[in-house]
């Protein structure tokens, strides 16, 4: 057997079992589709960036209008001002008071142990200020008070 009798192919490399290439339509970079499908794109892109100057802009004047000092405000912009603010206070009220019974222990809890926190930290700034102060150790600070063991007979 000759090797010239037959036609031997191992495949493309990097290519998978079944599975073919997409073929492309040959559009040139110059063909009349091609041009008018990127002036389309830069037309929506423009169109984009016109709306969004708009929104921006729209977006910079309400804030500038809330922030105007209420000397400045007409009695309409204040009256609407206030209804907003007493609005907004009172869903924060409603809001605290549909607290979950679980949240409400857990928060109370924060709330007192770090007033606790608190009041110690103060205390022992204030001891060692007092001893820095004087020059003497008056106020006994850092030191925890040891109970006293009892032996019980029977």
């Amino acid at each position: 057997m000759k090797y010239d009798d037959y036609l031997v192919h191992y495949g493309v490399l990097g290519m998978k079992w079944g599975v073919r290439k997409s073929r492309k339509k040959s559009s040139g970079s110059g063909s009349a589709e091609a041009i008018r499908s990127r002036v389309k794109k830069l037309q929506k892109s423009r169109k984009a960036k016109v709306v969004k100057k708009k929104r921006e802009k729209a977006a910079s004047k309400k804030s500038r209008e809330a922030n105007k000092p209420a000397r400045k405000m007409t009695d309409a912009e204040l009256s609407k001002a206030i209804k907003r603010l007493e609005m907004e206070q009172r869903y924060k009220t409603l809001k605290k008071s549909q607290m979950s019974v679980g949240k409400k222990l857990v928060f109370d809890i924060l709330r007192d142990s770090g007033k606790q926190v608190g009041t110690q930290v103060a205390t022992y700034a204030m001891g060692k200020a007092v001893n820095k102060a004087v020059g003497a150790n008056v106020v006994n600070v850092g030191t925890t008070t040891k109970k006293k063991k009892v032996k019980v007979t029977s």
